[in-house]
């Protein structure tokens, strides 16, 4: 088969839908609870609102352990379980693992940090796995600065890159006729599918900006108020199930913001 029959299906030839503005809340209470020095044991729960504050998206409960590795680094594994809740208010189980690395230098009253995570997340049930990835990977870099007023008040402000790792990739011809994506001829049923849908492609699906503060009001006690602002772009996927038809690849856009209030109850 010559080269010139196919060609791969990049990023910029499938289509920008429109970009939605989604206004969105989220509520969490967390316990951190020292088991000895550099060693904790948290948990959170967590409520998110979405469609402009018009109904719930979310409830998460996470539970996981940190460790500072040396004074400028530590180390965090949780487990997080999701229930998604649809329009329909249909609901849909999530899993996800979590490995954090944060370094931070302190300065005077100025604290700066990065943060990378490594994070699987897990879709059990059916699903069309030529359109999406039951086990997606997904990094996450985050840089923060921290101003330090007084015991009460610090007020911060972070960048964050969300990159996919295993993203589902597409490699194939557009059909003129059927005006449908076909994968290259002449290879059999299981090259068709990988040409159609293999797990490698790795982009930038979300840039989040956080603006927030903390209050701590006692030694145990303490709030955390923000803003984040997220832009997001997926892939969209439309393909049969057998993986050898793609109808349609298009990119959804959305501007996501988001307040934010949490509780952090440490012993």
């Amino acid at each position: 088969m010559a080269l010139t029959t196919w060609l791969p299906l990049l990023r910029a030839q499938g289509t920008d839908n429109d970009l939605e503005t989604d206004w969105r809340g989220r509520a969490s209470v967390e316990l951190d609870m020292k088991i000895f020095k550099g060693f904790h044991m948290f948990t959170e729960e967590q409520v998110r609102i979405i469609d402009n504050f018009g109904r719930p998206g979310r409830y998460q409960m996470t539970l996981g352990t940190s460790y500072k590795l040396q004074p400028w680094l530590k180390g965090a594994l949780s487990y997080s379980f999701m229930e998604r809740v649809n329009a329909k208010k249909e609901y849909s189980p999530r899993h996800r693992v979590s490995l954090d690395l944060t370094a931070s230098r302190k300065e005077g009253p100025w604290q700066f940090s990065l943060k990378e995570r490594l994070q699987l997340n897990h879709r059990p049930g059916s699903m069309n796995e030529y359109e999406q990835t039951r086990n997606a990977l997904y990094l996450k870099s985050r840089v923060k600065t921290a101003y330090k007023i007084n015991k009460i008040w610090t007020p911060y402000l972070f960048l964050e890159l969300k990159n996919t790792l295993n993203a589902p990739s597409i490699n194939a011809d557009f059909n003129t006729t059927t005006q449908q994506y076909l994968t290259p001829s002449g290879l059999s049923a299981g090259e068709q599918g990988w040409f159609l849908s293999g797990y490698h492609d790795i982009y930038i699906c979300r840039y989040r900006a956080g603006l927030g503060t903390e209050y701590k009001f006692s030694k145990a006690h303490a709030m955390d108020l923000y803003l984040l602002a997220d832009y997001c772009r997926d892939k969209n996927i439309d393909a049969n199930s057998a993986g050898t038809v793609l109808k349609s690849m298009t990119w959804d856009q959305a501007m996501q913001l988001t307040f934010g209030v949490g509780y952090i109850y440490s012993f």
